[in-house]
């Protein structure tokens, strides 16, 4: 199954850092209405959408904030939302999602420093 490195979320993190940051999209129907758009290939960004929030737990509206997301305390939302993003992309379950695979690439993706074991 061709799942993401830490390399692939580091730049999904970036990705949607500058969806957040430069073009003002905050909410999980905005930012996969530009991840994905209707007319790019098979895309179903409804579809994917409902998945995303689906898997999440949350609203399309809600807002996702993943600029600087090792610096705030939505900063597992972030991961979450990057770990349903990438089931959707796999057809995969969360359970196949390694999450300290996504930590290391948000870490990356901000030039963060990873926490200390039990801390982070």
């Amino acid at each position: 199954m061709p799942l993401f490195n830490f390399h692939g979320y580091r730049s999904v993190f970036i990705t949607l850092n500058t969806y957040n940051r430069k073009h003002n999209v905050w909410s999980i129907r905005q930012i996969i209405n530009r991840w994905a758009p209707k007319g790019d290939g098979k895309n179903d960004p409804q579809a994917y959408t409902r998945r995303v929030c689906e898997l999440m737990g949350n609203l399309p509206e809600t807002h996702t904030i993943v600029a600087n997301a090792p610096y705030h305390d939505q900063q597992e939302e972030a991961i979450d939302f990057v770990m349903a993003m990438a089931c959707v992309e796999n057809g995969c379950k969360l359970k196949d999602i390694n999450r300290s695979e996504v930590e290391e690439g948000m870490y990356l993706a901000f030039g963060a420093p990873r926490p200390p074991k039990g801390e982070g």
